[in-house]
């Protein structure tokens, strides 16, 4: 199929000409007599692009799955009783914020893995996240609005360079995607360990300060006393020019000296 067909939007009920709410069959009949009219020998042959929208219109629509994103992006006559849902609004606003990351997250690892088929279907979509079908519906509505996502007629999407360099700019906490994801691989963001060189400097100076306070504090050094004469009798007045040395030294260690002499000669 050539890209003409699939990277324009089409409205596919109006290309086969059945009504929105037509059931598989009517959808299959409609486009079986509309090939046998555009696939009919004539002057130029087959028209060949008729051919392709309406093939591409039998394919969406044939597809439950894919017909009912296409409804979602198509839109289409609602009565509905709309009414203001109250504080379930403004509680679920974060909620909502996390699910449109989650979606560009999952569409930026897709073509991480797989640059060359980037593309990703709405049920491959449903086995990854944990949203219900409305909610990735809404999600994938915004990104979609904004052009960080593309969707062409098959329901296929894919992140643009657009949708990459916003996710890269307002980068989440893993926390805040992990619960939208269905049995992710690998540890979860509460499972990773802090690593050395994640530590900033204040962080080392507050580990440092903690260790200080478990090593005990060396011991005040006390003075020691000078020892004092044995000798009661006052020295000399002449003395204390003559001999300095000899008043500092106590007798008791001139004592002690002798007898070690002693005991060593013996």
């Amino acid at each position: 199929m050539s890209s003409s067909a699939a990277g324009k939007f089409q409205d596919h009920y109006k290309i086969l000409g059945v009504d929105p709410k037509a059931a598989p069959g009517i959808i299959q009949l409609a486009y079986n007599v509309l090939f046998a009219v555009y696939n009919a020998a004539t002057g130029t042959g087959p028209d060949s692009q008729k051919l392709e929208e309406i093939t591409l219109a039998s394919e969406v629509l044939g597809e439950p799955t894919a017909r009912k994103m296409f409804d979602a992006v198509r839109g289409g006559d609602d009565e509905r009783d709309i009414s203001f849902t109250g504080m379930d609004f403004f509680n679920g606003m974060q909620n909502e914020l996390d699910r449109r990351m989650t979606l560009l997250c999952v569409l930026y690892d897709v073509r991480c893995q797989n640059p060359r088929v980037p593309l990703i279907t709405m049920r491959q979509l449903e086995k990854i996240v944990d949203m219900t079908e409305l909610q990735i519906e809404l999600a994938l509505w915004y990104v979609k609005t904004l052009g960080f996502v593309t969707v062409d007629d098959k329901s296929k999407m894919l992140i643009t360079a657009q949708g990459m360099d916003y996710l890269q700019s307002n980068a989440p906490h893993p926390s805040s995607i992990w619960r939208f994801l269905k049995n992710p691989s690998g540890p979860g963001p509460e499972e990773r360990q802090p690593r050395v060189k994640d530590l900033s400097t204040a962080n080392l100076t507050a580990l440092s300060s903690a260790m200080q306070s478990f090593v005990a504090p060396a011991p005040e050094r006390q003075p020691q006393p000078f020892a004092t004469p044995m000798t009661s009798q006052p020295l000399p007045q002449s003395s204390l020019h003559s001999h300095p040395i000899e008043i500092l030294r106590p007798k008791t260690m001139s004592i002690l000296r002798r007898a070690s002499v002693s005991i060593t000669e013996a």
